[in-house]
């Protein structure tokens, strides 16, 4: 329960780049390899979090290879959600109409 907001830049001039809200995960580039910090996180209100360590989601990942398919396939389907999002930002910004098609190659533009 609760929001947590996800910041990014200097603490005096951040950007709030995300809520995240019940039943979501946060953040997806911990399962980067090597992990990246690309924000920081701050609780908006009162709530519980479980939070899981790197490694042990990492270990159980390869210990059930089932769980593991579905936490990647999950996280790539939240990746290629912001990537999107971020593409349609910029096309806005210069006037662009983008269109995004799938195909059994990858997204082409």
């Amino acid at each position: 329960s609760g929001e947590i907001k996800a910041t990014t830049g200097a603490q005096d001039k951040s950007l709030v780049v995300r809520t995240v809200r019940e039943h979501e995960t946060f953040p997806v580039a911990a399962l980067f390899d090597p992990p990246i910090q690309i924000t920081n996180a701050r609780a908006f209100t009162d709530g519980t979090a479980l939070v899981i360590p790197r490694v042990k989601l990492i270990e159980l990942c390869e210990l059930e290879p089932r769980i593991g398919l579905h936490i990647y396939r999950a996280s790539c389907r939240i990746l290629v959600s912001r990537y999107r999002y971020a593409l349609n930002r910029l096309a806005d910004e210069h006037g662009a109409n983008l269109e995004i098609s799938a195909n059994r190659a990858g997204g082409e533009l």
